[in-house]
């Protein structure tokens, strides 16, 4: 045993030794060298490899980032659009109620429809504290629209003038005669007026005032047809409103303080 342990002391002494000859000195230093570079190479690759998966990491948490700022951006540009449109609405509707006799002018949005296919009336975003009040009168780009029927604290509903239920006292612009408005399922009607009087298709129908209940002077709609039947003492007119009643977003409440 002392013997094998002693082989194995000097065979380790004689690689120590031979190291230190020149031409084996030599190879182990490039043995040495070489697995050093290889090892240094592998650790530069693996180094590289590491940041790369990091720099990918902070880009996709900067694409994140800009995905949700562009979001934020469009969110932001439709609201723009949107105040926009409605302060456009807005100049044009003020801009056609100034002429009228108003001391009251609010405008407001609707919130709400009668859930049927033909519309009756409409819900507001405006009521009695903000000066809404019963009988005040709605229009929608000068036209007339209807009627406010009932007010509570934060909301008010219009009686459009489609809903049939409505009865309005109107004027034919250039015959002057004096009548009354209604609706069918046929539109727009206008009854009452006596059959000598000349009514032209395409002449405008005013509101006419009376006891205060609708503003005067609010364009209504225009006649698309006369009916006149004989023995009657009364003819008929068909008109029509240029108002999409079914896609009124914004209107204007107008009223006097009596």
């Amino acid at each position: 045993m002392r013997r094998k342990l002693w082989y194995q002391i000097l065979a380790l002494g004689l690689v120590v030794g031979l190291s230190f000859i020149s031409p084996i000195k030599g190879v182990w230093q490039n043995i040495i060298a070489g697995s050093a570079h290889y090892i240094g190479q592998k650790s530069q690759g693996v180094v590289e490899w590491i940041g790369i998966f990091n720099r990918i990491e902070e880009l996709d948490k900067e694409n994140i980032a800009l995905k949700k700022q562009v979001n934020e951006l469009q969110a932001q540009l439709a609201a723009d659009a949107e105040i926009k449109q409605e302060n456009d609405n807005l100049r044009s509707q003020i801009g056609l109620v100034n002429s009228q006799d108003a001391q009251t002018i609010i405008s407001a949005r609707v919130i709400g429809r009668t859930p049927k296919t033909y519309i009756q009336t409409l819900i507001l975003d405006q009521g009695f504290k903000d000066g809404v009040k019963t009988g005040y009168t709605v229009v929608s780009d000068g036209f007339l629209v209807g009627q406010i029927t009932e007010v509570t604290t934060t909301t008010s509903q219009v009686e459009l003038i489609t809903s049939g239920r409505l009865m309005v006292p109107v004027v034919l612009q250039n015959s002057r005669a004096s009548a009354v408005l209604s609706s069918t399922l046929e539109g727009i009607i206008i009854d009452e007026i006596p059959t000598d009087t000349e009514v032209q298709v395409g002449e405008l129908i005013l509101t006419q005032a009376l006891e205060n209940i609708i503003l005067p002077d609010i364009p209504v709609a225009t006649v698309r047809e006369v009916i006149k039947r004989k023995g009657d003492i009364f003819q008929q007119v068909v008109a029509d409103s240029p108002i999409a009643f079914n896609q009124l977003e914004m209107v204007m409440i107008m009223g006097n303080n009596d």
